[in-house]
């Protein structure tokens, strides 16, 4: 805008002098300290515009001259400030290096001019944690704190973090505490406090930081799944009878449905001689999910309706008729429901098929309580045979159908 306005004056100034020279004679008398100068109107214009050039340029010195300490204390202050992201920059490269004492010295120069003296401070205290200087690491978490103030996020999770690798689990879980704790939304600190919580034993918050780190996904699938096992199963395990009902529906619905907590609950049931409810949570379990633990645990429930369970077993061998635990649980869910025969067929079909200790054991208890001792004794040799890595053909039976 400035470059359009003076091409337009002096577009008028040249315009305006080329009229005044062609139109007259004209002059111009001019008196100071006792003299008289005359020059023509062109000349004093000419002359004019010079004067207020040169008045213009050195008002510009003059300002230039006035401005120049503020000028330079900022042309100081920015130089301070790129080599202060210089030293940041340079530090934290050094800290992955993995060259602490270089990265601390680095990082701690480049203080003077930062904006974020809190990273120069976080970073350092990280190096001086690496070097075992635990006493630098506290002075420069506090000098962090000072500028971002300890409830600041970033400065929670770098301090808890180094807390946690120095094996301060105690004081790292209450510094994630201090900032949300289970309740915050942050998938990091839902991670570490999971973390330090297993390690510290502290199961409180551990079931409660669990649904956190599920719901956002704040740990892979391969770290939660055991925990959630090993915690909810404890639980289950230490669960009185009268009250694993209680523990079992407090559960997560997620895991409720888990194969390993069916598992758990299943068993606890069947210890308490509640057949019948461990049949109905095993066989929903196994609608959900096939798994050949589920199956096993199904055929050895003595207290529930056995023929009612070997028609579902039954319904289960036309998906999965390779199953050997499924052919092991059908042979003794066919001695309980008195159809021996048929028990007997599913039983060697089992033990064809891996199951060999178990299955032999079955078919000896089933020779045994037939009167055929002599077999009996010849099965129960295999099954121990089995669990000893031994192969062995199945024995000859003239009368087997």
């Amino acid at each position: 805008m400035k470059s359009v306005l003076l091409i337009l004056g002096a577009l008028v100034v040249g315009y305006g002098l080329f009229y005044v020279s062609s139109s007259g004679n004209d002059y111009v008398h001019l008196y100071t300290a006792g003299y008289s100068i005359e020059l023509s109107f062109v000349a004093f214009i000419i002359l004019l515009l010079l004067l207020v050039f040169v008045c213009y340029w050195a008002f510009r010195l003059l300002g230039k001259l006035w401005r120049a300490p503020t000028e330079l204390s900022d042309w100081h202050r920015r130089h301070e400030e790129r080599k202060s992201h210089l030293g940041l920059g340079k530090g934290m490269l050094k800290l992955i290096e993995g060259d602490w004492r270089v990265a601390e010295k680095q990082l701690l120069g480049g203080l003077a001019r930062s904006k974020a003296p809190a990273a120069h401070y976080l970073a350092a205290a990280r190096a001086a944690q690496e070097q075992g200087a635990t006493d630098r690491r506290d002075r420069y978490l506090k000098q962090a704190a000072e500028e971002i103030g300890e409830k600041d996020l970033a400065f929670a999770i770098s301090k808890a973090s180094m807390l946690h690798q120095s094996g301060q689990l105690q004081q790292a879980i209450g510094v994630l505490n201090s900032v949300g704790g289970v309740g915050s939304r942050n998938p990091q600190l839902i991670a570490m406090l999971v973390q330090a919580a297993d390690q510290l034993g502290d199961t409180e918050t551990l079931e409660g930081a669990l649904p956190a780190a599920r719901s956002f996904k704040a740990l892979p699938e391969s770290v939660l799944r055991p925990l959630e096992h090993r915690l909810y199963g404890k639980q289950l395990l230490d669960a009185p009878a009268d009250e694993i009902d209680i523990v079992w529906k407090g559960l997560p619905r997620a895991v409720r449905q888990d194969v390993e907590s069916c598992l758990v609950y299943a068993r606890g049931l069947v210890s308490t001689g509640r057949g019948v409810d461990a049949e109905k949570v095993l066989r929903e379990s196994i609608k959900r999910t096939w798994d050949e633990r589920l199956i096993n645990l199904y055929g050895t429930i003595a207290d529930a309706k056995p023929k009612n369970m070997l028609k579902n077993a039954e319904r289960w061998l036309l998906e999965h008729d390779d199953s050997g635990a499924l052919k092991l649980a059908l042979g003794r869910l066919g001695i309980a429901a008195g159809r021996l025969e048929d028990a007997e067929i599913w039983l060697k079909q089992a033990a064809a098929s891996g199951r060999a200790p178990e299955a032999y054991a079955a078919l000896g208890k089933v020779r045994e309580e037939s009167g055929d001792g002599d077999l009996a004794l010849d099965f129960y040799r295999l099954g121990l045979q089995a669990l000893e890595g031994s192969t062995s053909n199945l024995p000859h039976d003239s009368t087997a159908t």
